[in-house]
């Protein structure tokens, strides 16, 4: 499985002409990793992954579709996730809880992943922590609800094996854009490609990859400058 590190150094070797083993200098691999994130937070707008409407509750609800959960507890209860998700029509689901009320630590949440594994464990995870708001991907190539945060250098990539060119392509433009670089074309193939692949896979929205559009600075590609002939 490929680390953020990878996937950075990748990048780099498909814009800058870096060799495998040259190591980046580490202003370059900080402001990457921080275009890496921005990037991957942007990908639900690009339509990887199902979108997120937001649901009030107050008690036990099943989760049918993907959500963002505002909870109001005056009790302790139990949110079910779906059912058999690991079939594929719940690949890319995002749900997220968020503690509206500030009491989880007083009225604990159990989120049951029924038989699928949510954060790495087969257990029930129980939201204990006041002011809560954690989202949940469903990877059904795990049969895991992982929980998205903020990638760090040593993580793996929060995508499959098969994505790992694809996200490097897309690191590589973004990083390209920001330092006013050229893009080679193979690249650009290789991340308009991976996009839309990412799309199928997760629930795809039909979005438009168009690198000729400029982007806000949390959006993937960001923009480009220049194309090399």
């Amino acid at each position: 499985m490929a680390t953020v590190r990878s996937i950075i150094n990748r990048a780099w070797r498909m814009t800058h002409g870096h060799a495998e083993n040259q190591a980046l200098e580490g202003y370059q691999e900080t402001d990457a990793l921080e275009a890496l994130n921005g990037m991957i937070d942007g990908l639900q707008s690009e339509g990887v992954g199902g979108q997120q409407g937001s649901q009030q509750v107050t008690g036990t609800v099943d989760v049918t579709s993907p959500v963002r959960l505002l909870i109001a507890s005056t009790g302790a209860f139990t949110i079910n996730l779906p059912k058999n998700a690991q079939e594929g029509l719940y690949d890319g689901f995002r749900v997220t809880f968020v503690d509206i009320s500030g009491n989880f630590a007083t009225n604990n949440i159990t989120i049951d992943p029924k038989g699928m594994r949510i954060a790495g464990s087969s257990a029930n995870l129980v939201l204990n922590t006041n002011n809560a708001n954690d989202t949940y991907f469903f990877r059904a190539d795990l049969g895991d609800w992982v929980k998205e945060s903020t990638l760090i250098i040593t993580d793996n990539s929060p995508y499959p094996n098969a994505f790992d060119e694809a996200l490097s392509a897309m690191l590589a433009i973004r990083v390209s854009a920001e330092n006013s670089d050229d893009i080679p074309p193979l690249t650009m193939t290789l991340a308009q490609n991976g996009l839309r692949r990412l799309q199928e896979r997760y629930l795809n929205t039909n979005l438009v990859f168009d690198g000729s559009l400029t982007r806000p600075p949390s959006r993937f590609p960001g923009g480009y400058r220049t194309v090399i002939n």
